[in-house]
Formats: C-alpha cells, structure tokens, sequence
C-alpha cells in the first residue's frame, strides 16, 4: 500500500505541474514522502527478515521462469576404485564446455552402482526418488569434501526442495517421453538448483560424473548407451602393481580387510568390462591408462579434448571442485594440492609374493587392456596452470 501511495503522489505532481508551489506545501508533502518512504522500508525489512520476501518461494518462482536448460550427453567415467576416476572427474570440473557432477554418480536407488530404471509414466516423484543422492543433504549441511586427506570444505549450495519442485515443473509442462527426457530433466533442475555453481549453464556441451564400478555390468552399459546414445564411457586402468598397494591401504573401500586374491579379482573384473565395452561399444568407449593422466596429464587432457571435441583449456590441468583447488584423494598422506606423481611409485611398497601373485593374475589382461587405450602424444607446447 505505502509503494503504490507514493506512485500515486508522483504520478500526481507531474500531471498538476504549476510554476509555483507554497514552501509549506512543499514541506508537507516532502515529509510526507519520506515517512511513506521509511514505512515501506520498514515493512520490506521486517518482511525480508522473517522469510516473506526475497524467500525460498522468490528462488524458486525464479528458477521456474528462468532456469537454463541442461540437455547434454554424458561422459560417464567408471571402472574399480583406486584407479584416477575422482581426478579425471575434478580435472573436467572447470572447462567451460563441461558440466561436471560434484560427487560420485549414485542415481540407481536403492543400489547405487546401478544404473536407474525409469519410467514417464510413474511421474515426478517416483523418478525422482530413483535418481536423488541421499549424500548431498549432508554436504550442504556440512561442505563439500572429497576423501580424508583434505580438511578443507567447501560451500555447497544444492537445496534438494528447489531440485525436486522444478523437476516437477519440467516433468509436468514438457512430459518426458523416455529415460533421456527424464534424465535431462533432473540434470537441468540438479544444476540450476545448485545455487552457487560457477559454470555457465548455456555453454555446457557434455555432463561429465564418475560412477566407480558401474561399466562392470552389461547390463549397466546398455542402459547407458540406450540412454545416452551419443555418450562417451571412460574407463581408466591402472598397472595392477600401483593399484593393489593403494586398494588395500583404503578402508573405505572395503578391499582393507580382504585377501589379495579377493583384491585383485576387482581388478581383474574392471579389466574384463574394459576389453568387452571397447568390442561392443567402439569409439564410444575411451580406455586410459592411469599412469598418463598422472604422469603426463597435459597431453592426456588433450587428447580426450580431442576425443570430446571441445577446445583444451588450462583448467583441464588443475583438479577443482566448482572451481577450487582440490587435495588429492589419495589412500596415503598428502601434502599438496593438485595432481600428485607419487601414485606411479606404489609399486615400491609390494613385497615379493604380491609381485608373483600380481604377474600371475593380472599380468597378460594388463597387457591386452593397454593394446586398446588411447595413445598420448610424446610431448606438447606446455600450457599454463588456470591459477598462474
């Protein structure tokens, strides 16, 4: 009321302009004016303050009328723990080309190294709850970390009631028509609700996340690929003799307690899913070899550019998290941001009878994985870091 009184005071003098207004005229209505003026101001305040304005509802009417829609492939990265995914996943973080999921990919509930079944026609709700990530709550609450080594966390604006309103929205004004429709959907509400992401939504060209173990099952990959027909599948392998010291040494992953034979049947089983995607998927499927994108990760990076068709960039040589420098995660101590070379060196740490076991179970696998990964340049002009 006080706003459209002092429209009205406006709109009134200039329609009555005479030559000459009496001073206390004047001051009447400038005193006036300015106590209309501190009403109001008094009336947003309080309002502002107790929710009612420039509220949840406000974000999220806004996001319904102006969200920027997110209907990208996927660069799904998958294979066995320990193997780079979380690096690879934190170098693609800052490319403007990219839009890369925070966290490891967890949308097949209630397992999550599955990929989701769905279906348009059990609405909104029900797809949502087969792709939402009981863990982001948590990091909002919380900050964003990766791994135990980095004590740093980060803010992590993602406000799952924003999500799900405006999946709904776009599920209820652009009805989806398959598994696509309703992926693109909850990708393009997943990152417009994450209110303080740095990307430029309108510049994405690919999705980028990391789903460890998931391109072990066939039937994982053709939902996939029946999904993304247009995707890339990324499966990095690791020197099996690098790898078993570090998969053992990390509890997290369940390997710490298990016998080697256990251990290395992981490998082996990452290793077989590699060679069968590569043979049925063709040059949708890119195998990299963990010891290049560590050991020489700029002309790694420029190759899956190549292979993704978006422009090198800097940013593809520095891990990130919504463009903060992350700490690697590493299953041993480390003290430096950044991409870390003392990987390369776990083999090192193997005693004798690890090294016969390893050669014996995964020594010729190894060597028919390698033969169908992609082969880095020797040496390229030298770029430098995002940060310098």
């Amino acid at each position: 009321m006080h706003r459209q009184l002092l429209k009205w005071i406006r709109a009134a003098a200039a329609r009555h302009r005479v030559r000459w207004i009496p001073q206390p005229v004047r001051r009447l209505v400038r005193a006036g004016t300015r106590a209309l003026h501190r009403l109001y101001h008094l009336r947003v305040r309080r309002g502002a303050i107790a929710g009612r304005y420039a509220g949840f509802d406000d974000v999220a009417g806004f996001l319904r009328d102006q969200y920027v829609p997110l209907q990208a492939p996927m660069v799904l990265i998958s294979q066995v723990q320990r193997s780079g995914g979380t690096l690879l996943s934190q170098l693609f973080d800052g490319h403007p080309a990219l839009a890369a999921h925070p966290h490891e990919l967890k949308i097949g509930f209630p397992e999550a190294d599955r990929w989701p079944l769905l279906d348009p026609a059990r609405g909104p709700r029900w797809n949502f709850g087969r792709l939402f990530d009981m863990n982001f709550p948590r990091l909002v609450r919380r900050g964003f970390t990766k791994g135990d080594r980095d004590p740093q966390r980060y803010s992590f604006l993602l406000i799952p009631r924003l999500q799900y309103l405006l999946f709904q929205h776009l599920f209820e004004t652009k009805p989806p028509a398959g598994p696509r429709a309703i992926l693109d959907h909850f990708f393009t509400a997943f990152f417009n609700a994450w209110l303080n992401y740095q990307g430029d939504l309108a510049q994405k060209r690919w999705i980028t996340a990391f789903a460890p173990r998931l391109a072990n099952d066939e039937t994982n990959m053709q939902r996939f690929f029946d999904a993304y027909p247009d995707g890339r599948l990324i499966q990095i392998v690791r020197d099996p003799r690098s790898w078993y010291p570090s998969a053992k040494n990390h509890l997290k992953s369940g390997f710490g307690n298990k016998s080697a034979e256990h251990i290395l049947s992981r490998w082996c089983v990452s290793a077989e899913s590699m060679l069968r995607n590569k043979a049925r998927y063709g040059n949708r499927v890119i195998i990299l070899r963990f010891e290049d994108l560590v050991g020489r990760t700029e002309m790694t990076m420029r190759a899956l550019a190549r292979e993704l068709g978006i422009a090198m960039h800097p940013l593809l040589l520095e891990p990130t998290f919504n463009g903060h420098v992350m700490r690697a995660n590493s299953s041993f101590d480390v003290a430096q941001r950044g991409v870390i070379a003392a990987p390369l060196a776990r083999q090192e740490m193997l005693e004798e009878n690890e090294r016969r076991l390893i050669a014996e179970r995964c020594g010729a696998l190894y060597h028919r994985v390698l033969a169908e990964a992609i082969v880095v340049a020797a040496e390229a002009p030298r770029m430098a870091a995002a940060s310098s």
